[in-house]
């Protein structure tokens, strides 16, 4: 989860990797770092590599059905992976999803009939599935409100992902100090609401 000590750690690490492993193009924020991760993990793959843009689309997707709808990490059916990475467009989507698992050892079949997945870092899959909420989201401040009615109702373990999608939304958007969705998110993550200058 997000709110424990593991995640200061696993940023620690990632950061250090991706300094070592890269001349310039360090990432500047969380998400970025997250991204950043994935693009290590793939440019590690020699044969039949996935395009980055692949690869961040479909880890998305799955973090997402990993987390919904409780917004905290869990098992997702391999079913409900392939027709959400099929609905997006992404048409092989059984490769892609052993891709992930097989290749760049993000996401881990639990059970001995292999069939639900789960990701291996829980921070990495609040991040891309916040960055997945980012993406479908947008701008649209009524999807934004509704979701704030949603995330008002959750358990507190849900805190990580919303921590997550708060650092993700600033990131993206970098809102005026008048933007209460990065507030709300971070006071629902029972986090004190970020300064802005």
């Amino acid at each position: 989860m997000v709110g424990s000590g593991q995640i200061t750690v696993l940023l620690a690490k990632l950061y250090a990797e991706q300094v070592m492993s890269q001349t310039g193009n360090i990432p500047a924020t969380v998400p970025g770092l997250m991204l950043g991760y994935l693009n290590e993990l793939n440019r590690d793959i020699t044969l039949d590599r996935l395009p980055d843009r692949v690869v961040h689309q479909a880890a998305k997707l799955v973090a997402w059905q990993c987390l919904y709808p409780t917004y905290q990490p869990h098992l997702a059916q391999r079913s409900a992976l392939i027709q959400s990475l099929l609905a997006v467009g992404i048409d092989d989507a059984d490769a892609v999803l052993e891709y992930l698992e097989h290749r760049l050892y993000a996401i881990q079949p639990i059970g001995t009939s292999q069939q639900q997945f789960r990701f291996c870092l829980d921070p990495l899959a609040e991040y891309l599935a916040a960055l997945y909420l980012v993406d479908i989201y947008g701008t649209d401040g009524s999807q934004w409100h509704s979701f704030l009615k949603t995330a008002a109702t959750l358990p507190p373990a849900a805190s990580g992902f919303l921590l997550a999608l708060s650092d993700c939304y600033v990131t993206e958007f970098m809102p005026q100090a008048t933007d209460i969705v990065p507030q709300e998110l971070n006071r629902l993550a029972a986090l004190q609401p970020v300064a802005t200058s």
